[in-house]
């Protein structure tokens, strides 16, 4: 980081309050209460603490980056962008309900490109704000592979073969159990459940995992929402 960030969180940030609130609300369920619930509390607000502000230096990191693309973004710009001030206090609760840290580096992209210098309207942003809110990393993942599956195979699998591939019996499921989820317990019933969400986002083509497609087994799946909520999340897959 730099020595001075993008982003400075105050310490009455409500946002950061708010957390602290909630961590103490789950004291009033702690059998014992006194010294013990107490300790607990402390605890809590301060893990808490540490997690958001975690975020916030996340979010400045991309804030800074996006310097090339949309300018210099002062902290007094960011902090009175009321578009930006709404997305915050929806990425920052989604942030705080997740214990995944790839989930929260890339609410802090999408925040961070969800300010008034974004080139995306307001529905588009509301639209993949949520899409990113309720989405496991496992939906980016599978989307990712559905742009290109030939190419993200050749990217991402050790043992994926040069050629032959696309004769495959058993159609998509055959290459995913084999070449993506080896031996993983996500596959079939929660990959089938995540393409299932993606189509009914409107953002694959999801024949099934047991259908191939006419244009070939490893054709592109990708709708053009789908392409163009990966390009709104680029910058966090390039660098993850």
């Amino acid at each position: 980081m730099k020595e001075e960030t993008m982003l400075e969180v105050p310490e009455d940030n409500d946002l950061v309050d708010t957390a602290i609130a909630v961590g103490k609300g789950v004291l009033s369920i702690v059998p014992g209460g006194g010294f013990v619930a107490e300790a607990i509390g402390l605890a809590v607000s301060k893990a808490s603490r540490e997690r958001d502000l975690k975020f916030w230096h996340l979010v400045a990191e991309r804030l800074e980056a996006l310097e090339t693309t949309v300018g210099k973004l002062s902290p007094e710009e960011v902090a009175e962008d009321q578009q930006f001030i709404a997305y915050a206090h929806r990425t920052m609760r989604a942030s705080q309900e997740s214990a995944d840290e790839g989930k929260r580096r890339l609410l802090a992209t999408a925040l961070s490109k969800s300010g008034s210098w974004s080139d995306l309207s307001v529905s588009e942003l509301d639209r993949f704000t949520a899409f990113i809110a309720k989405y496991s990393m496992l939906h980016i993942k599978l989307l990712s592979f559905m742009k290109n599956p030939d190419e993200w195979l050749h990217a991402n699998s050790a043992t994926y073969p040069t050629s032959g591939v696309g004769m495959m019996m058993g159609g998509l499921g055959s290459i995913l159990s084999k070449y993506v989820f080896d031996g993983s317990e996500l596959y079939p019933s929660e990959v089938n459940r995540v393409l299932r969400e993606l189509e009914q986002d409107d953002l694959i083509d999801n024949p099934g995992l047991n259908s191939g497609m006419s244009t070939g087994l490893l054709s592109p799946r990708i709708k053009p929402l789908g392409t163009k909520f990966l390009e709104f999340l680029a910058e966090h897959l390039a660098n993850d």
